[in-house]
């Protein structure tokens, strides 16, 4: 799994009216989502890296696992891209 530290998102959500831990439950599932769908813990190849990042919008979470590729040149190339997202409840749709 990747790290996720509770202290962090009880701080980035202190001034939310959602329970800081509930909220952090949710960040924590998109991140594990996007972790698992990406192969998070198969090695990558020479020159080949990965990187994890989560956000909050809206009352919804999501978390993007970005793969690269470094040339010879110090260029980097984006191989993929994953995304994982808590949406919540869809309330009112008519």
């Amino acid at each position: 799994k990747a790290p996720l530290h509770v202290s962090s998102a009880d701080h980035c959500f202190g001034a939310r009216k959602e329970e800081p831990r509930y909220r952090a439950s949710r960040l924590r599932t998109v991140l594990d989502k996007a972790a698992l769908m990406a192969g998070w813990d198969t090695p990558l190849g020479k020159n080949r890296g990965r990187g994890i990042a989560v956000h909050e919008q809206a009352r919804s979470f999501f978390a993007a696992v970005v793969e690269v590729t470094l040339d010879n040149k110090g260029w980097f190339s984006v191989d993929r891209v994953i995304v994982a997202a808590d949406t919540g409840f869809l309330a009112g749709r008519d």
